[in-house]
């Protein structure tokens, strides 16, 4: 049985260096790093939050990209 009621999946695409891992390493670890080295390809993180008492789980890829036009 899992953990959570409901499960949101958010797909965070950007330009190389604007900061897509830092933001959701932030949502999810509760931490800003300030020398964030280049993520190269894809993340993923997950975290768990409760919501009106009900538990709710938010996974985050990250897609790291040369140009997003």
């Amino acid at each position: 049985m899992e953990d959570y009621k409901y499960l949101f999946k958010v797909v965070l695409i950007g330009n190389a260096g604007v900061g897509k891992t830092c933001l959701v390493r932030r949502f999810t670890q509760g931490l800003f790093p300030p020398g964030q080295g280049a993520t190269i390809g894809v993340d993923f993180m997950i975290k768990t939050v409760e919501i009106d008492g009900e538990k709710v789980k938010v996974g985050q890829t990250i897609f790291c990209t040369l140009l997003c036009i």
